[in-house]
């Protein structure tokens, strides 16, 4: 026991140190090398505004680039001068003339970048991580090219993903990640950097999961779901972050249901623990290391904001009810408007008499909870984190991916499908 928990420490250890060495080292990056690079990204962001539609009237379409803009403005406010410092402080300008600037951050960029005004608005809260990727990028490829290579490698990861699934027998799953991939439309997520950080993460992690599960490596998964954790901070803004454990440990419940009757209900919960330490962790080393660096206590910078995020005491409209429904509507068929929320409560309540009156004999219950209690965790952080999930349901909905896969799931440890046989054979 005692050599896990220092195997734990040591790889969190050594994961917090590398990622803030890659931090620090993206700030040697100069602005020269980026200047032509970024100053087309800055083009392409200005075509639309901060927060468009591919998809008018329907909100899965629902683009948000703001964080993209801030992300990009980072990446430009690089200072070899400072490194730590700079690294840490994550300053962006902000033009505060802007009475709508959430509307305005791209605008804001192209000033800051054309009269070349150092970032006067700090965003210590969070890590970055994606910074050092956005300055890689920009010295050979503007953001346009960022969404189509990123999405390219996300589709390529989701690909294999299937045909690992569907190579190793669990054609369920597979056709469980096609079902909920089409129900949170995520043809859209390469188009936004902010939504595609997560999904890459999820997808490497069910990856890995999958192959080390297939040959009974299970010892190595509290060190995967710990590193996921990790990383899944080290790039996230609060938005899908829960999908980077559930979908791979819903692989893992359906790999492990194939030969063993009883849930695996520990490694689950020890598997959800871990990534928590490492997401909870990391957080949190962010704000010693700063603390550290700055010589400041930056709580101040932090809590201001977690009231911002959690509960309902800053939302101008909307409860607990309408952030929850505000998420389901994301959902196709939910997207479509009335029609399509009549659709989606009709279906459902299709699939429920359905599974209730097709239901097979000895149903593994145990599994079925741990399905239903896995599906549940996204509703969970959005009670949680109301006022974050009512005013960015245009992501946070996507969520809802692990959702419906553990709805595919519960339906393949419940529905009695020889019934189709017996109906074939009349």
């Amino acid at each position: 026991m005692v050599k896990k928990i220092l195997k734990y420490v040591l790889v969190f250890v050594v994961s917090v140190v590398v990622l803030f060495l890659v931090m620090v080292g993206s700030e040697f990056i100069s602005q020269d090398a980026m200047r032509d690079q970024v100053e087309s990204s800055i083009g392409v962001l200005c075509e639309k505004d901060a927060v468009f539609t591919y998809w008018k009237g329907m909100p899965a379409g629902n683009m948000d680039r703001y964080a993209d803009s801030v992300s990009l403005g980072i990446a430009w406010q690089s200072d070899s001068e400072h490194p730590f410092e700079a690294a840490m402080w994550c300053s962006y300008y902000d033009d505060r003339f802007y009475v709508t600037r959430y509307h305005h951050a791209n605008y804001d960029l192209r000033r800051a970048f054309v009269q070349n005004l150092d970032g006067n608005k700090e965003y210590l809260r969070y890590w970055h991580g994606n910074v050092p990727v956005i300055r890689l990028f920009h010295l050979f490829t503007n953001i346009r090219g960022m969404y189509i290579i990123l999405g390219i490698v996300m589709a390529a990861l989701f690909l294999l993903l299937l045909v690992l699934l569907w190579r190793y027998g669990l054609r369920s799953v597979a056709i469980g990640f096609i079902i909920s991939g089409f129900m949170i439309s995520l043809w859209f997520v390469p188009f936004v950097l902010e939504y595609v950080w997560m999904f890459l993460v999820a997808f490497s992690a069910s990856i890995v999961a999958l192959i080390w599960g297939r040959k009974d490596r299970w010892n190595r998964m509290g060190v995967l779901f710990l590193v996921t954790g990790i990383v899944a901070n080290y790039l996230d803004f609060l938005t899908t972050e829960t999908i980077t454990f559930l979908l791979p440990l819903l692989i893992l419940v359906a790999l492990r249901s194939k030969h063993d009757d009883k849930a695996p209900v520990l490694p689950v919960i020890r598997d959800c623990v871990l990534w928590g330490v490492g997401y909870l962790g990391m957080w949190i080393m962010k704000w010693i290391i700063a603390s550290v660096i700055l010589g400041i206590d930056v709580m101040p910078y932090v809590t201001k904001n977690i009231a911002l995020r959690l509960g309902t005491s800053q939302m101008e409209e909307g409860n607990i009810l309408s952030t929850l429904g505000r998420n389901l509507i994301g959902l196709i068929p939910t997207t479509f408007g009335k029609i399509g929320i009549i659709v989606s409560v009709f279906l459902f309540l299709a699939w429920l008499c359905v599974i209730i009156v097709y239901k097979k004999s000895g149903i593994r219950k145990d599994y079925v909870i741990l399905y239903i209690a896995l599906g549940m965790i996204p509703f969970i952080r959005y009670v949680v984190m109301t006022e974050h999930s009512f005013v960015h349901f245009t992501f946070t909905y996507r969520a809802l991916m692990a959702s419906i896969l553990s709805m595919c799931l519960i339906t393949c440890e419940v529905f009695d499908f020889s019934v189709f046989r017996r109906k074939a054979y009349g």
